[in-house]
């Protein structure tokens, strides 16, 4: 039998709106929040994390 840890679970990813955790949690780029722009290389934005349930978005930091 497998223990699953929920407690590291929760700690990394929960839906605060609706309490989903992975796998419903989805990482996606934030095109707000771009990193690095320019010098002929594609653009890198920060992450977002979007509920897979109830599509409220959140920081990943």
């Amino acid at each position: 039998m497998v223990e699953e840890n929920t407690e590291v679970v929760d700690r990394l990813y929960k839906c605060a709106k609706c309490g989903a955790i992975p796998p419903m949690i989805h990482e996606k780029d934030d095109k707000t929040k771009p990193l690095i722009m320019g010098s002929g290389l594609s653009t890198m934005y920060a992450k977002k994390l979007v509920c897979g349930r109830c599509g409220y978005e959140w920081s990943k930091n």
